[in-house]
């Protein structure tokens, strides 16, 4: 006689996979982009004609329009995550109209500008502090910030005081000493009265989320709460084969620095 009752149904016993989950495209991407900016960024010809060759997407800072020409007036240019959205919204809110070459991250910039003798001022960061700030958890971006940051500055190093060293601390705390001393240093006579820093902040939500409104966090602004992810990240980009060649030319490069 056949049973026509509802069995119950059985649990799956299927065991969990152990492989890994595949990383999003872009997690693969943004690192090989990455790399080939960073090493053709460091020869202008080569710079130059990528920019001309590539269509740019419509990114607020408009690459084209921001590298050195010789109507350039001054050079501000960093890795990522170094302060350069902070200190560049300061200084052309103190100085409206100044033509600026800033955020292509790449050392290119500070050498041509130190070839058409202009005023040029390199960002100095920790590399632990700058690579954890941008990799935003993938660990697939530390090797190529890491990579970033040491041509960076391997490039910077080469021309001497040319070029004005700024430390991240006082780029972030005290933009009107910079300021002044590049008006020391070069004669000259940028104004180094500061805006309100509310101001400041909606300045670079704007240039970042431009008609976008600000649909999310700025990734240019100082960030709060989270604080184990964070400290995660920055033990991961610490323990980098990279960071003890990074750190050594931080330590040296830091005593110059102002």
């Amino acid at each position: 006689m056949s049973d026509n009752r509802a069995r119950p149904e059985m649990a799956s016993t299927a065991m969990p996979s152990n492989r890994p989950k595949p990383q999003p495209l872009r997690s693969v991407i943004s690192p090989l982009v990455q790399n080939t900016l960073t090493f053709v960024g460091q020869s202008w010809p080569a710079y130059a004609m990528l920019l001309a060759a590539v269509p740019m997407p419509s990114y607020p800072h408009a690459r084209r329009r921001n590298r050195v020409t010789r109507a350039t007036q001054l050079c501000i240019e960093g890795p990522a995550g170094s302060g350069n959205s902070y200190f560049v919204n300061v200084f052309l809110m103190a100085n409206p109209g100044t033509r600026v070459a800033h955020h292509h991250h790449v050392a290119c910039q500070i050498t041509r500008a130190v070839d058409l003798d202009i005023p040029a001022i390199a960002l100095l960061r920790h590399p632990v502090d700058s690579v954890s700030s941008r990799t935003n958890g993938n660990p697939h971006m530390i090797g190529a910030m890491y990579r970033q940051w040491l041509r960076f500055f391997q490039a910077v190093d080469t021309c001497g005081d040319e070029v004005l060293l700024s430390r991240f601390d006082t780029v972030t705390s005290r933009p009107a000493d910079v300021i002044q001393q590049v008006n020391r240093q070069r004669g000259t006579s940028f104004s180094d009265a500061l805006p309100d820093e509310a101001a400041v902040f909606q300045a670079m939500d704007a240039s970042f989320f431009g008609a976008a409104g600000t649909p999310g966090p700025n990734p240019n602004r100082p960030r709060s709460g989270r604080d184990h992810d964070r400290e995660q990240t920055r033990r991961r980009v610490a323990d980098h084969p990279l960071a003890p060649e990074a750190v050594a030319m931080y330590d040296t490069l830091v005593t110059r620095a102002r």
